[in-house]
């Protein structure tokens, strides 16, 4: 038996980038310079992000709401909108986010990345 396992390792392409940057949640400073410096990881994770809906499931206001709780997420809002950071580091941690892949431990309090989406 042969399972198809490529939408788990979707990637978005140039055209997928523009759609996302259109969202009304969105904006994007430099559009080329994001399509240009975005890595398999940030396709993937952009993908990942128009698939499940989230910008789509949850306003800007209950985002950065959200995003508050992790301070050192750089979750920044202009004119109603996210503003996706040009640096990649910061980039990535922004994407994290979106996707509910940062958490905190129930103990510690520390911020902690996940790679599992297992619902307990």
């Amino acid at each position: 038996m042969v399972f198809d396992l490529s939408e788990f390792y979707r990637e978005a392409t140039d055209e997928d980038l523009t759609q996302m940057s259109q969202h009304a949640s969105l904006e994007i400073a430099d559009l080329a310079s994001f399509i240009s410096e975005a890595d398999t990881q940030v396709r993937k994770m952009a993908h990942s992000i128009e698939s499940s809906g989230v910008l789509d499931n949850y306003t800007v206001t209950q985002i950065s709401t959200a995003a508050a709780n992790f301070p050192d997420i750089p979750v920044v809002v202009n004119n109603g909108k996210i503003t996706l950071p040009s640096d990649k580091k910061e980039l990535k941690e922004v994407l994290h986010f979106l996707l509910e892949d940062i958490y905190k431990g129930p103990l510690s309090g520390s911020d902690y990345l996940t790679n599992s989406k297992r619902v307990r």
